[in-house]
């Protein structure tokens, strides 16, 4: 059974929307914190997949212009444009995820061991974006057939899909498993608890959006790949300004 199919504009709408709304708040986090003088580099992960995130989504709307209409581009830059969105996709979600984590050692108190961990797996959440990114660079740059079809994109192979789920399921467990860890061992009041485990805990929503990227990898469905991919990279900073915009809003209805 054929999957349906989202016309270009129907796509560069949606990406465009997801990635508008990931770049207002990662751009208040970064303003608040140089403002507040509380910049660190949980900010700085922000920032670099905020930059990503743009390039990602100039590379979405240079190879969806093909499909419109032979504007006058080159096929290389079509083939530039889809080695951006591969290296941009892996880079702006796994520096988002990076950030989150670096906010646990951010909040953690020097004296506990829930720090060395969070340290511990942002380390190995780095090493997950280096061995995704090699593997995608490898798969594309060693078969280039794809340099002549009609869309110059390439398909990842299966093993892709199945090492980005996995990649995600042990992210998004530590993602919620250190937070709780973290929780138990400081005294905050019981609402402020309660909304720092539900911003960390959101990040599960990530891994639901993957899952529904890599079946249309697999299928293939161009259309929706690029909206479910785009969406995720989106989502991703999304949770990832969450703790400090909540933080500040919670602040604001305080006061």
């Amino acid at each position: 059974m054929s999957l349906p199919c989202a016309s270009v504009t129907t796509t560069r709408i949606l990406v465009t929307v997801f990635h508008a709304c990931a770049i207002m708040t990662t751009t208040f986090r970064l303003w608040y914190r140089v403002r507040k003088r509380r910049f660190w580099w949980d900010d700085g992960l922000a920032a670099i997949a905020l930059l990503s995130l743009c390039i990602s989504l100039v590379c979405v709307w240079i190879i969806t212009d093909g499909q419109v209409s032979p504007s006058g581009e080159s096929k290389m830059l079509h083939i530039t444009a889809d080695w951006g969105v591969v290296t941009t996709f892996t880079t702006c979600l796994w520096f988002a995820r990076m950030s989150i984590m670096v906010s646990i050692v951010r909040l953690a108190p020097p004296a506990l061991r829930i720090r060395y961990l969070a340290l511990c797996s942002s380390v190995l959440f780095a090493l997950m974006w280096v061995a995704l990114l090699v593997q995608k660079l490898y798969l594309c740059g060693h078969n280039i057939d794809w340099y002549d079809s009609s869309t110059a994109q390439c398909r990842l192979a299966s093993s892709v899909a199945i090492l980005q789920v996995v990649t995600d399921v042990v992210s998004d467990a530590l993602l919620v498993a250190l937070p709780i860890r973290l929780l138990r061992n400081v005294n905050l009041p019981k609402n402020q608890r309660k909304l720092i485990l539900s911003v960390f805990s959101s990040s599960v929503l990530i891994t639901l959006v993957c899952v529904i990227h890599i079946i249309f990898v697999i299928k293939p469905a161009v259309s929706l790949q690029t909206i479910t991919g785009q969406l995720e990279i989106a989502l991703s900073l999304i949770i990832c300004n969450l703790l400090v915009i909540v933080t500040y809003l919670y602040g604001v209805i305080r006061n």
